[in-house]
């Protein structure tokens, strides 16, 4: 049961959670066209992928900095109109390198979110608040595929998404002094950390954000070059596998 004080806090960060997964979903999905676009091979999209994943893991540990610098409200706001411009920027993307650039950008941003949506959750100890932060995500990335089959090009559908995290960050400009004040936790003086569970959480952690990430960013060019099925069905399939993922993150709440 989510604290009445930390409520509006809990629906904002789940609203950013839910923004910034959208352009990422929608990767898979445009990617035919942005191939096409920039004379890129099919193969690019592991290139693609990879930048991205590797800003966002550069910016994974991030968020508590952030968050003793600016106040975990307003460091929100700020990532988050960091998000829109670089997503506009992959919309509006002339060439192949301005669009890697831009994708890199949007995993920088979108680590920092992430952590600072775990060090929140983690701040508040609330298991059903973390179900819905994480759920949003889900929700977000379902909505990423959808988008792109109702509009008519990827960059429209790029800056819708850039629509979405701008009404994010204005959520989150209301809400800032919703935000608890967040205090870091402190070892006391040659404590160490449990080693082992911490590890094996990591490594199942890396393990299914792998699994999630690699089968959402492909599935769509599997499906159609493989599997010859047409882009609509395609891009369907793969709203509802980020929507299993959604179902069972909000079975937490």
């Amino acid at each position: 049961m989510i604290a009445p004080d930390n409520r509006r806090a809990v629906q904002s960060a789940s609203i950013a959670f839910l923004s910034f997964a959208a352009p990422i979903a929608m990767l898979g999905v445009i990617w035919p066209d942005v191939r096409e676009r920039f004379d890129q091979s099919l193969g690019a999209l592991g290139i693609a992928s990879l930048v991205y994943g590797l800003g966002r893991a550069l910016m994974a540990l991030n968020g508590p900095t952030l968050a003793r610098w600016f106040g975990m409200g307003r460091a929100f706001v700020v990532v988050l109109m960091l998000l829109a411009f670089a997503v506009m920027s992959m919309a509006l993307s002339t060439t192949w390198p301005m669009f890697l650039i831009s994708l890199a950008c949007v995993g920088l941003a979108s680590g920092t979110l992430d952590s600072l949506g775990a060090g929140f959750i983690t701040a508040i100890r609330d298991v059903g608040s973390s179900g819905l932060v994480h759920g949003a995500y889900g929700v977000g990335a379902t909505l990423g595929p959808l988008i792109v089959i109702a509009v008519s090009s990827w960059r429209l559908a790029l800056g819708l998404s850039g629509v979405i995290v701008i009404a994010a960050a204005l959520v989150a400009l209301r809400s800032q002094g919703a935000w608890p004040g967040i205090t870091p936790d402190v070892r006391k003086t040659g404590s160490r950390p449990p080693f082992t569970p911490a590890a094996l959480s990591l490594g199942a952690f890396c393990a299914f954000v792998g699994m999630e990430v690699t089968t959402g960013q492909w599935a769509f060019t599997q499906l159609t070059e493989g599997r010859n099925a047409g882009d609509t069905p395609a891009a369907i399939a793969v709203a509802l596998f980020w929507g299993g993922l959604a179902v069972g993150r909000l079975a937490l709440v």
